[in-house]
């Protein structure tokens, strides 16, 4: 497979460590659940399934220092990453905010980006993809810190042999009815 050449529009207005990032959040109603995402600017920092509590928790802690305020309407630039997360089927070709992350995570998530709906690819088939076939382990530990699940589907990735493999956000059984929902024929994987 020819190496990724997709690039991510990187976006992060974090501020010196002496001061608090300050993201907004709201949340959005999908077939799957809640949706949650932080923002910045209408560049989205993180998203998840479930619980609004675990979601706070979970963005706080991987941000220290940052500061959570809750809106009910999200900017008008950010309707189409809302789009996307209501509709895991369409992709979001908007800026995300992935500056915390090394470079060889971001080049994960660029190919894992560029993996269309409907399909999928073994975490070894994307090792090889970025041109590093050995490391294997390393994309999945990569793709178990993505901040944005649904608008980086990683849950397109699964493991060698047919198998399922893991998903951060929300389990096999999320990975599964995300994957079923793509038209992916998910009884051919264990």
């Amino acid at each position: 497979m020819p190496k990724v050449v997709t690039m991510i529009s990187v976006m992060d207005t974090r501020r010196p460590e002496r001061s608090s990032l300050a993201l907004a959040w709201s949340s959005v109603e999908t077939r799957f659940g809640p949706v949650h995402i932080a923002y910045s600017d209408s560049c989205p920092y993180f998203v998840s399934l479930g619980s609004a509590d675990v979601f706070c928790d979970w963005v706080q802690s991987a941000r220290k220092r940052c500061v959570l305020r809750w809106e009910l309407a999200p900017p008008q630039d950010l309707q189409k990453a809302l789009r996307c997360l209501r509709d895991p089927r369409r992709s979001y070709d908007g800026p995300l905010a992935l500056a915390a992350q090394t470079p060889f995570q971001r080049q994960v998530l660029a190919a894992t980006r560029a993996i269309p709906c409907g399909q999928t690819r073994t975490y070894g088939e994307l090792a090889a993809q970025i041109g590093r076939p050995r490391a294997v382990r390393a994309v999945g530990t990569a793709l178990g810190h993505n901040p944005l699940p649904l608008l980086i589907p990683c849950h397109r990735v699964v493991a060698a042999g047919s198998r399922l493999g893991q998903y951060s956000d929300g389990g096999q059984e999320m990975k599964r009815r995300l994957l079923a929902h793509e038209g992916v024929d998910v009884a051919s994987l264990r």
